[in-house]
This record gives C-alpha cells, sequence and structure tokens, in this order.
C-alpha cells in the first residue's frame, strides 16, 4: 500500500475497486485505486489542486464516480474515462449557498489541468490544458465559452458556445515562432465572441485572457515543457 503522511487517508469503495486519498502533495501522487480481482496497486493521474499540503475534507461515492473534497475543492474521478472533473459553482444570494452550474448541452470539459476563467463579455472564458496521450509528448491548450442565464426559477444554467483545442505544445523540441489558430463560429445571440490570436503575434494580452498569458503564467507548462506549435 502507498505510503500517507501524518496519517490521514479515506477510503471509498466502488466495484471491486478500493480508492484511497491521501494527503495531497506536489512531488507525489495522492491518490489511488486497489484492484482486487488482479491485487494491485496503481496511482490515479494527479490533477492540480489551488492549495495542497492541506487536510482533505473526505470521498464519497455518487452517479458512479469517486467524489473527493480535499484543500477546498470538490473533484469527481469518472473510473470510465480516468479523468477528474472540477464543479462551476454560483452563489445563490437568496439562500446563502453555493450551487452547481447546470449546463442545457453537452460539451463541458472539466477534466482539463491549470483552469483558468474570467469574465469576458458576460460570458464565461475558460483555458485549460490536458495531455494528448494519442500523440505523445504534446500538451494542448482549450479554449471554452459559456453563455449564463437565469431560468424561471431564478436558478444559472450555462450553454456552451464553443469549445476546441486553439494551442499544442511539444516536450523536447525547440521554440517555434508559428503559432495555430481556430477563430470560433459567428454568435447566433448577436453577442460579441472572444477570437483568439496566435501566440506568436501576440504583443499584450486581449481583454483579460490570452493563450499566451496562460502559457506564461502557468507553473504546469514552464519550465518543464518546451513550447512548440503543432498544426492542426
Amino acid at each position: 500500500m502507498p505510503e500517507t503522511q501524518w496519517g490521514f487517508t479515506k477510503t471509498v469503495v466502488l466495484g471491486t475497486n478500493i480508492y484511497v486519498i491521501r494527503w495531497p502533495t506536489v512531488e507525489t501522487p495522492w491518490a489511488d485505486v486497489f484492484d482486487t480481482v488482479a491485487g494491485r496497486w496503481e496511482s490515479l493521474p494527479s490533477v492540480k489542486l489551488r492549495a495542497t499540503n492541506q487536510m482533505g475534507g473526505g470521498c464519497a461515492i455518487r452517479g458512479g464516480k469517486v467524489c473527493v473534497w480535499v484543500a477546498g475543492e470538490e473533484l469527481r474521478f469518472d473510473p470510465e474515462t480516468k479523468t477528474w472533473e472540477r464543479l462551476i459553482e454560483w452563489f445563490d444570494e437568496r439562500i446563502g449557498e453555493w450551487k452547481k452550474l447546470k449546463f442545457v448541452n453537452k460539451g463541458f470539459r472539466s477534466h482539463w489541468r491549470n483552469i483558468r476563467m474570467s469574465n469576458v463579455g458576460g460570458r464565461l472564458a475558460i483555458m485549460g490544458s490536458a495531455v494528448l496521450r494519442s500523440v505523445g509528448n504534446t500538451v494542448g491548450v482549450w479554449y471554452m465559452e459559456i453563455e449564463v442565464k437565469k431560468d424561471e426559477d431564478g436558478d444559472f444554467r450555462g450553454e456552451v458556445l464553443w469549445s476546441e483545442m486553439v494551442h499544442s505544445t511539444c516536450r523536447g523540441a525547440g521554440t517555434s515562432n508559428e503559432a495555430s489558430e481556430r477563430s470560433p463560429p459567428a454568435s447566433t445571440s448577436g453577442a460579441e465572441v472572444l477570437s483568439i490570436p496566435p501566440i506568436a503575434r501576440l504583443t499584450k494580452p486581449p481583454r483579460r485572457l490570452s493563450v499566451e498569458s496562460f502559457l506564461l503564467g502557468s507553473l504546469y507548462m514552464a519550465p518543464k515543457y518546451t513550447c512548440t506549435a503543432v498544426s492542426l
């Protein structure tokens, strides 16, 4: 069994697997699974937390997923895809509680690492990175735009307007002056849609969010990765 720190360990059972959540650290994986049929341990993919070395709150099984409350965050692990999900929440001032943002369509991706979110023109602009396992040492940067509206009950609902990979980087390669770009489709609601300029031509971040600021300000991407554009 993997070693624990300060004796902090939370366990939960799903099917024939035992999931163990340990003290979260930057250096080592903090979540493992024991396959009782095969009789072996496996470390789960590490997700970047806003804070580490903090006591976790617990874990439970909900909807066939492992829900973990650790370092002040709520995460969900999907055993089928082996990915972590983060939740977007909003504060209901009427009852003084936080609620999960529900979506009216599909397309919301929450398994990215180093997620950044900003309010751009009244919409949620989100960027995140993920390793492309099918392309070797390539790391992709995704951009997603969400429109949030109130429903008849006064609750917020999210609609994913656009979600796609806008840039990619390679490990162990030289820096390229080229960058890939893919612009969002025109908005059908008449509202302005944020466009993503090529990284090589950026002189300052457009508004409050840009691919360049995401890459340069990311502890996950630098200095571990050397950025090289890959044509999409």
